[in-house]
């Protein structure tokens, strides 16, 4: 979060048999509290699942670490199926295509380079570096192969795009002219091509991966000139069936039932195929909203035919299953879309996969281990990256610019070399899955209408860290601005407002510096910003995609490296988030949050968290509730005394406490978001609690540090600090904790 834990701690304090006061200095940075929460979800990932095992995982059980072992596992299986390294005569392969293409020894062996190709694309896109000797020399085979079919160029085009362009650019040429002289006259791919005029309707499983592949030559920095887009274009929504599929030929005329059947895998590649060539060849058709133009009927067809019919079940499917989840992945990413049909594609289909994947750590299929197992890993790869943003969909005109945030993820991830990826959500998601993301995007020239429900959904994501980003789109952008103004008065209070960011604030200067022109105004909590809202169009340069003029870009990739601290390839399930597991924990602590004159709770989700971690892991139920200095007793185990800029305490609210602490209370004191003003106002508030008090760091063998004889106690004698600020203060592991004591124990 903006401002929020600098101190990421792995090894919290688990239990409450001594609590003390933790001073937040300056270079400690922020609230610790969502430190051991974000670890926690780590620090939990290798349970759940057994590898490799069947039926285990559930959707809202996914983990990060369940994620990685079963890429690690897909890696060494696929580094385990070499190629032949040899090219096969022509008679050979003549009497195997005699066999019938739909053998797998046909498969294996014609197609080696293209399912060879597969193979370092998937393990390129797990992470792996093409300078690996495990990888380079299959690579440099895959490279030498003049293999005249669609899916294998289709296959190494994409390989390509993941090495670096300027390198291999020669390569990528190669395979975008081939591609463009096997497209045919109608638009599509067919499956071979050896030169000459190519003709014909083809068919549309090789036409996806042609299509793919020219796709991946113009990520590679070849530019496909826009005649063969809008062949494509005219090609795919000519042939699509009235109920908005595709099957694998012609929608009439086919002598076969196969290739007449509308399906799931034809129809998500018919989107994605459309999704690019709208882009490509319409994008500049929404930066004017005073001449708003209506998407492709044809891909918004096919959308909802997903929407009607995608499911993870089908038995007519499962031929290309994996291919079809590879398909719908790629979809999901380009149109933002998180549902198909109702099903979450990334929890419910990741989970799919994770049950599916062997001992060996391959997948099988009908076309073979390697092919799945590609297929397979390519998925979990993406499921991998971080979750940058998300756009709100609400009652109204929410996405005037249907690719601002595809054009924005697609250049932060060549900027930090990490892949982002964005999505559409409806403000009644569960919280943990919108706090997936912790920048939530609003964008209109209109009035933006939420229901009760949805208002109180949007206060949750907040207060769980999220930053809520408000963009005024258009010329016109009276009635947004007036509507975001009520909006934040009934999330934030009645005297709510957007005041001006000051052109030397850190969102201006972060990573980049950003143009004075591109204005913002922000709603801040003293340890946070809650909400930013910019006034210039900053929708309509992303739409634009003219990275010449790139104030937007900037702007909004700053606010992402803040609400990460710099942490931009933080996984989406590596969230702040923790679930309530134990709901009838045992032993009950009753603690105080104390109010002073100031913002004495601007986390309001700090201690719901705290509560959650201390059941789930210690069977305590923390029951916190809010108390003036005078009203706490000794029902009151512990109390949280939070320090804001604007703290103050008066002498007789200072000499409650100090009785209550004589009494036995134990005192928890912390800057919020380790600011210097919010330090300072914690220690005028010690020095009146305890005027003139001896305050000492805790050395690193005090119980409190190393958690020796507390029962499920925590080692932090070395523990870790946001990225911002170790960049700021140098590499520091020891924890900073002061201590007051009050008849031998750390009272303070």
């Amino acid at each position: 979060m903006l401002g929020g834990s600098a101190v990421r701690g792995r090894r919290f304090l688990r239990g409450l048999g001594v609590v003390l006061l933790l001073v937040a200095t300056a270079s400690v940075g922020d609230r610790a509290l969502a430190a051991d929460e974000s670890s926690s979800s780590r620090a939990d990932s290798s349970g759940g699942a057994k590898a490799g095992s069947s039926g285990d995982v559930q959707p809202d059980e996914l983990s990060i670490g369940l994620i990685r072992d079963a890429i690690n596992r897909a890696a060494d299986a696929l580094y385990s199926e070499e190629p032949t390294y040899t090219f096969h005569d022509a008679h050979f392969l003549h009497r195997l295509r005699h066999r019938g293409r739909a053998s797998k020894e046909y498969q294996k062996v014609v197609h080696e380079m293209g399912n060879h190709a597969l193979a370092c694309w998937a393990l390129l896109a797990s992470g792996e570096s093409y300078q690996n000797p495990r990888i380079r020399k299959r690579l440099n085979w895959v490279l030498a192969s003049d293999a005249p079919f669609t899916y294998d160029r289709g296959m190494r085009a994409q390989m390509l795009s993941q090495l670096p362009a300027d390198r291999w650019y020669p390569w990528v040429r190669r395979d975008a002219m081939w591609l463009q002289g096997a497209l045919t006259d109608q638009g599509n791919f067919g499956y071979k091509w050896t030169g000459g005029k190519s003709t014909g309707f083809g068919d549309h499983a090789n036409g996806q991966y042609g299509a793919l592949g020219l796709w991946a030559v113009q990520q590679g920095g070849y530019a496909v000139p826009d005649k063969v887009w809008q062949g494509l274009e005219k090609h795919w929504a000519g042939s699509q069936f009235p109920d908005g599929g595709w099957a694998v030929g012609k929608p009439r005329g086919q002598t076969t039932a196969y290739s007449e059947r509308v399906s799931g895998p034809m129809t998500a590649g018919g989107v994605a195929v459309l999704s690019m060539t709208e882009r490509f060849l319409h994008g500049r058709d929404y930066v004017q909203l005073s001449q708003r133009r209506e998407r492709p009927e044809s891909l918004m067809k096919g959308l909802d035919w997903l929407n009607k019919n995608f499911s993870l079940d089908s038995k007519s499917e499962q031929l290309d299953f994996l291919y079809y989840m590879w398909t719908i992945q790629q979809v999901g990413l380009a149109s933002g879309h998180r549902t198909f049909n109702g099903v979450d594609w990334f929890r419910e289909g990741t989970a799919r996969l994770l049950n599916m994947q062997r001992e060996d750590g391959t997948w099988t299929g009908p076309k073979g281990k390697l092919l799945s197992t590609g297929f397979a890993l390519l998925y979990l790869s993406r499921a991998n990256d971080p979750l940058a943003i998300s756009k709100l969909r609400f009652e109204g005109e929410w996405n005037n610019r249907p690719h601002d945030l595809l054009n924005f993820v697609e250049w932060a991830s060549d900027e930090y070399e990490v892949s982002l990826f964005w999505q559409i959500v409806n403000a009644g998601l569960p919280l943990h899955e919108l706090i997936e993301s912790r920048m939530l995007y609003i964008a209109s020239d209109k009035a933006v209408k939420l229901s009760d429900k949805e208002i109180t959904r949007l206060r949750e994501y907040v207060d769980a860290g999220g930053l809520l980003v408000f963009a005024a789109e258009g010329a016109n952008s009276g009635p947004f601005m007036r509507s975001s103004d009520k909006l934040a008065q009934r999330l934030f209070g009645e005297d709510a407002s957007f005041e001006k960011v000051s052109k030397d604030h850190r969102v201006y200067q972060l990573h980049h510096e950003v143009s004075p022109r591109v204005k913002m105004g922000m709603i801040h909590n003293g340890v946070r910003p809650l909400a930013v809202r910019f006034t210039t169009d900053i929708a309509r340069q992303l739409q634009r995609n003219e990275l010449s003029r790139p104030g937007a870009f900037h702007a909004l990739s700053n606010l992402y490296l803040f609400v990460t601290g710099k942490d931009f390839g933080r996984p989406r399930l590596a969230t702040n988030y923790v679930p309530l597991k134990n709901k009838a924990p045992k032993h009950r602590v009753v603690a105080a949050r104390v109010k002073h004159g100031g913002s004495f709770d601007p986390e309001p989700h700090a201690m719901r968290r705290l509560s959650r971690v201390l059941a789930n892991r210690n069977d305590v139920d923390l029951a916190v509730k809010e108390a003036g200095p005078a009203d706490l007793g000794k029902q009151h185990k512990i109390a949280f005394l939070t320090a804001t800029a604007d703290a103050s305490l008066s002498e007789a609210r200072a000499s409650a406490i100090r009785e209550w602490l004589s009494a036995g209370g134990t005192l928890w004191v912390d800057a919020a978001g380790g600011s210097l003003e919010a330090t300072r106002a914690a220690e005028r508030m010690i020095d009146k609690i305890a005027p003139k008090a001896d305050r000492r760091y805790l050395s690193e063998d005090h119980p409190i540090v190393h958690g020796n004889g507390l029962q499920g106690g925590y080692d932090n004698t070395s523990v870790g600090y946001r990225r911002l600020v170790l960049q700021r203060y140098g590499q520091v592991h020891r924890p900073r904790l002061e201590a007051i004591s009050v008849g031998g124990r750390p009272a303070i």
